[in-house]
């Protein structure tokens, strides 16, 4: 009988860790990034990155004001298919043109 009782508790136990595990599992999955760590994830600047919240890149990212300034919170999912913009190709350097001097005739 106390052998049970003590089975039963354990297995309660048992069943609540794996289920926290579980749900800490799926709070670290839905956890929305802030615009340092999608920076970092796209390999562009968090200047970018909040730039593009604020055009609306991100159609699910919200922002919070603090009083140190506005934080944008971006789910993880947004950022599936968005790819950084990869610079443009790069001007051509003006070809300077050599131009002769005419010289005056002396009078």
């Amino acid at each position: 009988m106390r052998y049970e009782r003590v089975n039963s508790f354990l297995r309660t136990r048992y069943e609540l860790s794996c289920l926290f595990l579980s749900h800490a599992v799926f709070l670290e999955a839905m956890k929305d990034l802030t615009t340092n760590e999608a920076a970092e994830l796209l390999g562009v600047a968090p200047v970018t990155v909040r730039m593009w919240c604020r055009k609306g890149r991100f159609p699910n990212a919200y922002s919070e004001d603090t009083p140190r300034g506005v934080i944008w919170y971006i789910p993880k999912g947004d950022l599936n298919g968005v790819e950084a913009m990869k610079p443009g190709p790069k001007a051509k350097a003006a070809e300077k043109s050599v131009t002769k001097k005419r010289g005056r005739k002396a009078a």
